[in-house]
């Protein structure tokens, strides 16, 4: 059963959030994996009009490279499809300073000062192809970025903070109890007519007592990218 919040499909609703991800010279992809589980997921990004890269069930690298080169990406927006509060002024302040600054991986989990589920990273083509020439190790497939953590690399890195920490917060979907809490969040959201952004989540939508939960960083189902 797909599942809904708002009116938007849970798996899609990061798209939106995407800066400048309609203008020209720019593109989403659902890089996904070949197993029948996600033949849905296709049915759903064709239904919204994305673009389909299916690839490796357990390397979330190959999968990105992969979309990337098909794309003739230059730089590429990692968003995990488990991330369905997406907000917009953060990723549009954050591909510009990448652009303005010229780095070439930005993450926002190095230390993590954001919720979990709003992890994205920022990458050009050349740094990823780094990655994906080098790293040999199953993990660093399957973690996608984790090359450049454990590796010596010459490329400009930078790690984007929000202005407070909320890592103990957690708004990622990876389990059955989430679901019951996101459907609350949106309601409270199209209730009170507010915009989706992270300020808004966290003073209208969550509980006043927020639990510590534990943000898993795995290997996500679906992912989307953007050529910026």
């Amino acid at each position: 059963e797909r599942m809904q919040l708002g009116a938007s499909p849970a798996a899609f609703l990061g798209q939106a959030g995407l800066p400048n991800s309609r203008s020209a010279g720019s593109a989403l992809v659902d890089a996904t994996t070949t197993s029948h589980l996600d033949d849905e997921l296709v049915e759903i990004a064709e239904e919204n009009n994305l673009d389909v890269v299916r690839g490796h069930e357990d390397f979330v690298l190959d999968r990105i490279y992969h979309a990337a080169l098909d794309d003739e990406a230059d730089n590429i927006i990692y968003v995990g499809g488990d991330g369905p509060l997406i907000d917009p002024y953060i990723y549009s302040e954050a591909l510009e300073l990448f652009l303005d600054k010229k780095i070439n991986f930005l993450t926002s989990y190095e230390p993590q000062t954001f919720p979990g589920g709003y992890d994205f990273n920022i990458i050009d083509f050349e740094s990823l192809k780094i990655a994906y020439d080098k790293a040999l190790a199953p993990s660093q497939r399957i973690n996608m970025f984790s090359y450049f953590t454990f590796n010596e690399s010459s490329i400009k890195k930078y790690n984007f903070e929000y202005k407070k920490n909320l890592s103990n917060f957690h708004l990622s979907l990876d389990n059955p109890e989430d679901i019951v809490f996101f459907e609350l969040i949106f309601e409270e959201i199209d209730k009170k007519d507010i915009k989706i952004n992270l300020k808004n989540t966290i003073k209208h939508g969550t509980p006043p007592a927020a639990q510590e939960w534990s943000h898993p960083r795995g290997a996500e189902a679906d992912l989307v990218l953007s050529r910026a």
